[in-house]
């Protein structure tokens, strides 16, 4: 299976949970910084994916952090040309509860690498970028690792699928082909 999955992410096929919907990502993302500021929405597809019952704005003003994303994923956006349908009610993002649960949004870039089969010591992941941030998780040596975001301040947002899904922040580190039975992307 895990041959399957590296020859399909090296191929550019998209493989089961593996591969991003890169518009609806950033769509997210950049929504969800908005969110997060208060913003009331007024699309069926922004009712449908935040919940309402707290906004207080329809101009919201996202904190420093949070802006720098939304300027990152902007570009990102007008890079693949991304026009999201917001008439329609949901979004191809796996896990979507877990990414929710990040205290630092990260930024996709719809460049998509995978270490499979991690040979690396055990990774503690966290929801922001400081060691001192809730535990999100762990990638154990043996797992699958997914490089699917920007690198930010030092620190790399990984995933793993392994059991379930484990997602979070790390400190930015070297991965090679040497620390993986097999690279794909």
């Amino acid at each position: 299976m895990r041959l399957m999955i590296a020859l399909l992410l090296a191929c550019g096929i998209a493989a089961p949970a593996a591969a991003l919907n890169i518009c609806d990502e950033l769509w997210f993302t950049r929504n969800l910084a908005f969110d997060r500021a208060g913003y009331c929405f007024g699309s069926p597809l922004g009712q449908a994916v935040f919940d309402n019952s707290n906004c207080t704005t329809h101009d919201p003003v996202a904190s420093r952090a949070d802006q720098v994303v939304v300027d990152q994923v902007l570009e990102i956006e007008a890079e693949w040309e991304c026009h999201i349908d917001t008439h329609r009610r949901s979004l191809d993002i796996p896990f979507l509860d877990l990414r929710r649960q990040m205290a630092d949004l990260p930024v996709p870039h719809g460049y998509e690498s995978a270490c499979i089969g991690w040979r690396g010591t055990s990774m503690t992941l966290h929801s922001a970028r400081s060691d001192k941030a809730a535990i999100t998780g762990i990638i154990a040596s043996g797992e699958d690792i997914l490089f699917q975001f920007l690198e930010q301040d030092g620190w790399t947002f990984l995933i793993s699928q392994n059991s379930g899904a484990d997602m979070g922040w790390v400190r930015s580190f070297s991965w090679t082909a040497k620390t993986c039975d097999e690279v794909a992307g």
